[in-house]
């Protein structure tokens, strides 16, 4: 779990929780007002009782970024569709639409800005076999300190997630340097997010790239192309192996 003490830009993810709160108050004055006009009933009332309390549980999925807001999100995003759809052909109603409308649109937004390895690694937890994981080992070097060993385990507009056991704190400067990247570079990161998954598993870090030059960024574009490379290799010779 990643509490808001854990994350660097709390200001950022406020501004997130406070679109979601929007996303959520379009969506339930949607509900009340299909309620009042259109479907006065007990069993109506039932409804709009559990979608509230559902998203009680989804606005807690957002605060403390569990992985299960994906699933949610996407229920989420079904039941607005197929509102938007009853709203202009069951009631023929505009406003209703708009309401739907708006909602589905805040949602995406929060949707967008939560997908970054800051807010949500990509780790392949489900996958044992180390050949087709989709991560990179790499040297972790903090300061003056010995370097560690750590996986790069995700990679995706300009942020990426470390898996590391050692013990790092929101705002250190870290030196990545990866074993498999052809190019020989090191790439300065700053610790942006902190979770554990689980006691026993390593930390997972949500990192930011830093480039003091455009030699430094021309080479983490290359080594984008790389990491991009490596994961589709690995899934092909997964298939190849009718590993499963």
């Amino acid at each position: 779990m990643t509490s808001i003490s854990n994350l660097k830009f709390k200001d950022e993810f406020d501004k997130i929780l406070a679109l979601f709160i929007l996303h959520g108050g379009l969506f339930l004055c949607a509900k009340v007002y299909e309620f009042i006009r259109y479907e006065f009933s007990l069993l109506s009332f039932v409804g709009f009782i559990i979608w509230f309390i559902y998203y009680r549980f989804f606005y807690r999925m957002v605060r403390f970024l569990y992985y299960s807001f994906w699933t949610m999100a996407g229920v989420t995003i079904f039941a607005i569709i197929t509102d938007m759809y009853s709203s202009l052909q069951k009631y023929e109603d505009i406003s209703l639409f708009y309401f739907y409308f708006l909602s589905m649109a805040a949602i995406f937004a929060v949707i967008y800005f939560l997908y970054s390895p800051i807010f949500y690694p990509n780790v392949s937890w489900w996958e044992y076999d180390f050949r087709y994981r989709n991560d990179i080992v790499t040297k972790v070097k903090v300061k003056d300190e010995d370097e560690g060993e750590g996986r790069l385990v995700d990679l995706r507009r300009g942020n990426g997630g470390l898996s590391f056991f050692g013990k790092l704190e929101v705002g250190d400067k870290v030196i990545l340097r990866p074993e498999y990247n052809e190019l020989d570079k090191a790439f300065k990161v700053e610790i942006m997010s902190k979770r554990q998954h689980s006691i026993g598993r390593p930390y997972t870090y949500g990192l930011k790239f830093h480039f003091d030059s455009i030699e430094e960024k021309k080479d983490f574009v290359k080594f984008q192309k790389f990491w991009q490379f490596e994961r589709k290799h690995k899934k092909l010779s997964k298939f190849k192996n009718g590993n499963t």
